[in-house]
């Protein structure tokens, strides 16, 4: 699969989740589709961080036609609490 065509599958399931949360304001500032990983910022007022990624998860994977787990676990999030670990998340 090229990798626009995974680009244009993630862009797709972060729209269908958004479209599901339609009360839920989700601002998504950056995000980084690697061969073997990903990499997101985004931000939201009452949304668990560790819900909206398995959310994003469950998309992708019908996007995709898959049933397995795409997203390592326990799933590596966390919230970024400070402006400056927000700017070196970005740069990264």
């Amino acid at each position: 699969m090229s990798r626009s065509r995974n680009w244009l599958d993630f862009l797709r399931s972060l729209q269908e989740v958004q479209k599901n949360r339609p009360d839920e304001i989700i601002t998504w500032h950056a995000g980084l589709l690697m061969s073997n990983h990903l990499h997101l910022l985004f931000s939201t007022q009452s949304y668990n961080e560790h819900s909206l990624v398995l959310d994003i998860e469950k998309a992708m994977q019908f996007q995709l036609g898959i049933k397995r787990n795409l997203f390592q676990r326990p799933l590596p999030c966390e919230p970024l609490e400070h402006f400056e670990y927000l700017k070196s998340a970005y740069k990264y």
